[in-house]
């Protein structure tokens, strides 16, 4: 009996001493991994609060101006921008962004400029006209929630989650342009600006419009590899026959009409039949199809027209069909349709007036701002690259 307890007695000990390294051991693991879940936990909350605290761009008199602040003046210009781009791309081959201008600033560094002003601009003038007594309307909340939604229907679910592209932040920003705007232009309109001695600068007859109509087909033609060749004389004979049996065909017809229609069915098929026969006459003589501009127009300063074509076309009268008309370009038929337009007088006119308000504005505006305190991050706005901010 004695024996056997002590033997039990003995096992138990050897089973503890057996089982005390192991608890220690799961202990420190325990302990360990605990640690490394605190330092992980710790290191994500710490990218996380660098990723989502708020990018300062300035200080405008103690009141902090952040990224979101300027997120839709930036996609406003890089919507404005990248269509230029697109256009360089398609007529140059080179993009418009990096394109450099004379005084060797990019595109891309002009835009980014132009974007800093306006939202330090905005945020003075914004801060004007609260104190000036200036208030949200009914008017702007709605433009600014429209405004709004249409910008949020043009970007991609990565895009809207960036700093400043919210719903919410979106219509605020936009709310406080609204006020901004409304206090702008009542500065503007107080301005003693004599617009009458203004328009009186310009000679009506140096602006004057001639609108018109016109049939118009080129005396040269493309090769193979898309070089310009002129037409020879055989070619050029032939075009001007085709031309003076569409000036017949104006003396009886609709002028806007004398060429196939592709409005309807009938007149698709006949676009198909005269493209059949143009494309057969093209295979034996090579010359250019014809071609009609329904809102031609020139000043005299245009250049559009050689000399003596242009001063034909401003001696016609309204409704007047020309002759076959010739310059080393090509031949035109015209049908003057206004030979006394004003709109390009009063253009120029509206864009004097408005070069000596905004002229009057910028002045008003640098003895506005002198009065803010104003201190930039530059580190921080500097990271910016306008073209991929939102625009990727």
């Amino acid at each position: 009996m004695n024996s056997s307890k002590t033997t039990l007695k003995g096992n138990k000990k050897e089973v503890k001493k057996k089982n005390m390294p192991v608890e220690k051991t799961s202990t420190g693991k325990i302990v360990a991994i605990a640690i490394c879940a605190v330092l992980v936990l710790a290191m994500l909350v710490g990218v996380a609060y660098d990723q989502l605290k708020p990018t300062l761009l300035f200080k405008l008199d103690g009141e902090n101006i952040y990224l979101s602040d300027a997120m839709y003046y930036i996609y406003d210009k890089e919507v404005t921008y990248d269509a230029y781009d697109q256009m360089y791309l398609a007529y140059t081959g080179t993009g418009y962004w990096d394109s450099t201008s004379d005084s060797g600033t990019t595109n891309r560094e002009a835009a980014k400029q132009e974007v800093y002003t306006t939202v330090k601009e905005y945020a003075i003038l914004y801060k004007e006209a609260i104190n000036a007594g200036y208030a949200l309307t009914e008017e702007d909340k709605t433009t600014a929630s429209e405004t709004a939604e249409e910008v949020l229907k043009n970007l991609t679910t990565k895009q809207k989650s960036l700093p400043g592209l919210s719903k919410k932040k979106l219509t605020s920003v936009l709310e406080k342009k609204a006020v901004a705007d409304r206090y702008k232009q009542d500065m503007i309109d107080s301005f003693d600006i004599d617009d009458q001695a203004i328009k009186d600068t310009f000679n009506y007859e140096d602006y004057r419009q001639y609108d018109f109509q016109y049939y118009y087909t080129s005396k040269t033609t493309y090769d193979e590899e898309g070089n310009s060749v002129a037409l020879s004389d055989d070619e050029k004979a032939k075009l001007l026959e085709e031309m003076n049996a569409l000036l017949e065909k104006s003396k009886t017809e609709d002028f806007a009409a004398l060429l196939p229609s592709t409005e309807t069915e009938e007149g698709t098929a006949a676009t198909e039949a005269a493209a059949t026969e143009e494309t057969t006459a093209t295979e034996e003589t090579e010359t250019s199809n014809i071609s009609f501009q329904e809102e031609g127009n020139i000043t005299p300063s245009s250049t559009t027209f050689e000399d003596e074509v242009k001063t034909k076309i401003m001696a016609m009268s309204n409704n007047e069909i020309s002759q076959v008309l010739e310059d080393s370009n090509g031949y035109y038929i015209v049908k003057m349709i206004n030979n006394n337009s004003d709109e390009t007088y009063n253009q120029t006119v509206e864009d004097a007036i408005a070069e000596e308000e905004n002229s009057q504005y910028e002045t008003k505006f640098v003895e506005i701002a002198a009065n803010y305190d104003f201190s930039a991050v530059d580190k921080n706005w500097n990271e910016i690259v306008l073209g991929d901010t939102v625009l990727e």
